[in-house]
């Protein structure tokens, strides 16, 4: 299995990068191959947010020996652009490679096949967003917090 996806970057108010992460995603991507013996299977492409830039390693992950059989996408978007890529070189989803992405927009549904995904609650992640802000600025917490908010994985036709 590869992971196609980007890390975070965040910036200061001068746009200058003052801190980079690994995303969340890719973490567990890559914990969930070391703890099953995969390690050396390991492939992650980090190609940014876009589809243009998904569909742009395509070639290179269909070059990779082995060639992966899945791919964990890191938001719908960059599934969208390995479809297009996957479909135009011929392969077939799930059959040849299958995909699992995150984010599940509207679009999701709709691709042939339709995109197995994982549904983010984005209601309540901008709730809870918008109390640990006021929080912050009514000086009820001084501490970061880190939450975890259920999602749902929306088992459609590309696995």
């Amino acid at each position: 299995m590869a992971f196609v996806g980007a890390d975070v970057a965040l910036y200061d108010e001068h746009g200058m990068v003052v801190n980079e992460r690994i995303d969340p995603r890719h973490r567990v991507y890559r914990t969930w191959m070391a703890t099953h013996g995969l390690t050396e299977n390991l492939s992650s492409f980090l190609v940014g947010w876009d589809t243009m830039q998904a569909l742009e390693v395509v070639p290179i992950i269909l070059n990779k020996n082995p060639r992966p059989t899945a791919i964990f996408a890191a938001s719908d978007p960059i599934a969208i652009g390995l479809y297009r890529g996957l479909q135009t070189a011929g392969f077939k989803i799930p059959e040849d490679i299958a995909i699992v992405s995150f984010d599940d927009i509207e679009v999701a549904g709709f691709l042939t096949p339709s995109l197995t995904t994982v549904h983010p609650e984005a209601e309540e992640m901008g709730k809870a967003a918008l109390r640990l802000a006021r929080e912050r600025l009514v000086g009820e917490r001084e501490l970061p917090v880190e939450l975890i908010i259920p999602s749902t994985l929306m088992i459609r036709e590309s696995v």
